[in-house]
């Protein structure tokens, strides 16, 4: 697929997204104070708060957005549960397409375990044939 804006090179437009417990808002009390998030930021909240609002996807949500599809652990203790519901909401906000799949008693990397890879599988496969 070409691009039409372009005279050459492919469509590089992302068409769709497939979010499993991604942080979205670097900027909540939990984010700033866990040191997995200083260590990626390479510094803290406080001596750059506006690097931290700027990784933050939530930061860039519009209504243009691609659709989306989120796969969440409600016992994720490294990211947590209401960083995608807070997704689900800002999306549902702007108006972009999504689906959200909150998993019950799952924790962070829950796709190791086969059941939810399975899972995942089977719903980011409809995902995208629906949206590819």
């Amino acid at each position: 697929m070409f691009n039409r804006d372009c005279e050459q090179g492919p469509d590089s437009r992302v068409r769709a997204i497939v979010d499993l417990y991604g942080p979205v808002d670097l900027t909540t009390p939990y984010a700033i104070s866990t040191e997995q998030v200083q260590s990626f930021m390479g510094s803290s909240y406080e001596q750059d708060p506006e690097m931290y609002r700027l990784a933050s996807p939530r930061t860039f949500i519009t209504a243009d957005d691609p659709p989306t599809l989120i796969f969440q652990g409600t016992i994720d203790s490294l990211v947590p549960v209401s960083q995608s519901d807070s997704l689900q909401l800002w999306l549902q906000q702007a108006g972009v397409p999504h689906d959200y799949h909150r998993l019950k008693g799952w924790p962070h990397t829950m796709d190791m375990a086969q059941e939810v890879n399975e899972y995942c599988q089977f719903y980011i496969d409809r995902f995208l044939e629906r949206y590819l």
